[in-house]
């Protein structure tokens, strides 16, 4: 879903931290992105926030 709303590549979406995601916000840094130049955010749907929550339910990890 998260790949849905953003069209991120999935070597990023892969590496994706809780602390990435804020208020309904995914802030994917340069650094985990292709070219590594610039930061992208993208606005998640309230489906996938909702998903997401649940996952994080589960999650002992920083990574999603």
């Amino acid at each position: 879903m998260v790949a849905w709303d953003s069209a991120e590549r999935i070597t990023a979406l892969i590496g994706c931290r809780w602390d990435w995601l804020n208020d309904g916000w995914l802030l994917v840094p340069a650094e985990a992105r292709k070219g590594k130049r610039k930061d992208a955010a993208y606005r998640l749907a309230e489906d996938t926030i909702a998903c997401l929550a649940a996952l994080r339910t589960f999650s002992r990890g920083a990574e999603i």
